[in-house]
């Protein structure tokens, strides 16, 4: 690819752990040729055909600044602020402290957006950027807590069920004291449990999937 250069002399600087490159590549990554994440460092590739033995190059310890070129957005992660990943359309995007390019061929754009294919490899990559950075980052979701999003069909659940006790005792009782027009205008208490009881399946429908919703985004911010 234009932007790859095939390495002469590899560097040994893998490790395992956190430290073990981690390589990404079409048709996974769709805005890039080639993601690569080591300890310190996001390579990322203009989009464009890979040689196979460029990967094979980079997993082997080569040098990343060589390989990847002038051309390639290389991310220190110390600064990096923040990372949001939208689970609706699989885009990692990861805003960090814009500084001079250098001979690795960073360059300060200050935002870099990958987007990915599929939601496993967003969500990986997600994941072990996290790992490289979790000293100082918390992790904050786009919906409410889990009581905030459950008070709501709670509440409505036991008006519910305390109104349709109360009615079925009153009719009961209403029926069983035998009142002139309990027949005529009185409902029988079965139907007043039974319109109740899907009033309350319908209610626990709702409670079901605000506990169940998913967050749309995810994103990692400066803990302090």
């Amino acid at each position: 690819m234009p932007t790859l250069k095939q390495p002469t002399a590899p560097v040994d600087t893998a490790a395992p752990g956190l430290t073990r490159r981690r390589v990404w590549q079409a048709p996974v990554v769709r805005s890039h040729g080639v993601v690569t994440l080591t300890f310190a460092r996001l390579y990322l590739a203009p989009a464009a055909a890979v040689r196979p033995d460029t990967i094979q190059a980079i997993h082997d310890g080569a040098d990343l600044d060589r390989v990847f070129g002038p051309l390639a957005t290389v991310v220190d992660l110390p600064t990096v602020r923040r990372v949001t990943l939208d689970l609706e359309t699989n885009t990692l995007t990861l805003d960090y402290r814009p500084t001079l390019a250098t001979g690795s061929g960073s360059i300060p754009t200050g935002q870099v957006v990958i987007q990915f294919d599929t939601y496993e490899a967003a969500d990986e990559v997600f994941t072990k950027i996290w790992r490289r950075i979790a000293d100082r980052m918390k992790l904050h979701q786009d919906r409410a807590s889990t009581a905030d999003r459950l008070r709501g069909p709670l509440a409505a659940i036991v008006g519910v069920l305390v109104c349709t006790i109360t009615l079925a005792v009153v009719t009961a009782v209403w029926g069983d004291a035998g009142h002139p027009a309990a027949g005529r205008f009185a409902p029988d208490w079965r139907w007043v449990c039974g319109l109740g009881g899907a009033v309350l399946a319908g209610l626990q429908v709702w409670l079901y999937r605000r506990w169940t919703t998913p967050p749309r985004k995810l994103e990692l911010r400066p803990a302090s």
